[in-house]
């Protein structure tokens, strides 16, 4: 799992960094930043799968950050930690999509706990992206192993706008060796 912590105490953001990849080695922490802007950024770059971070921040605040990159369409996990225990924050930060609210000093076992379950749901929707890619139903409407069901259309029909019912051609072009070299010019000719 890739991980961006963006926290202004340099002790905690280094302290987190190592800790992290002592919780799991395969834990990675792809960056840190100091303040909100520079975090802002370091996400834009490095789309991780986690950010760890704190709400109050120099150049600009957590939520704020997080608001404008969900407004973005940034769609990384987010674990908050925070000294307050002020509601109105941990109800802007749910509001915004968080998995986790950690209060500060940070307690191991809370924080294990916070990455197993982003992990874990990483994990099961990377599985159900695979399950529900394009490929993946193409190739079992064509086997004969997918069949209709409601809750199977809807979600084909929120991600693709088709479900399984619906009338389609299909043609298959063999490009053999030349695949690679040919790819990208049969894929702009089907496309036009």
């Amino acid at each position: 799992m890739r991980i961006v912590i963006v926290e202004d105490d340099a002790l905690i953001r280094e302290g987190l960094s190592k800790t992290v990849g002592k919780i799991n080695p395969e834990y990675e922490v792809v960056g840190t930043a100091a303040d909100g802007e520079a975090g802002y950024d370091l996400i834009r770059r490095s789309v991780p799968d986690l950010v760890i971070m704190d709400i109050r921040m120099p150049k600009m605040d957590g939520l704020d950050m997080m608001e404008k990159l969900r407004g973005e369409q940034v769609k990384c996990k987010v674990i908050v930690l925070s000294a307050y225990s002020d509601f109105n924050y941990a109800q802007q930060a749910i509001r915004l999509g968080i998995v986790g609210y950690l209060l500060k000093p940070i307690n191991l076992t809370e924080l294990k706990n916070a990455l197993e379950q982003v992990e874990e749901t990483c994990r099961n929707e990377a599985q159900k992206e695979r399950i529900f890619s394009r490929d993946s139903i193409f190739w079992g409407i064509m086997n004969g192993k997918l069949g209709t069901g409601t809750e199977f259309d809807d979600i084909v029909w929120e991600k693709y706008g088709f479900t399984v019912n619906d009338a389609a051609s299909m043609f298959i072009l063999w490009l053999g060796k030349e695949y690679e070299s040919r790819k990208r010019q049969a894929c702009q000719l089907l496309e036009d």
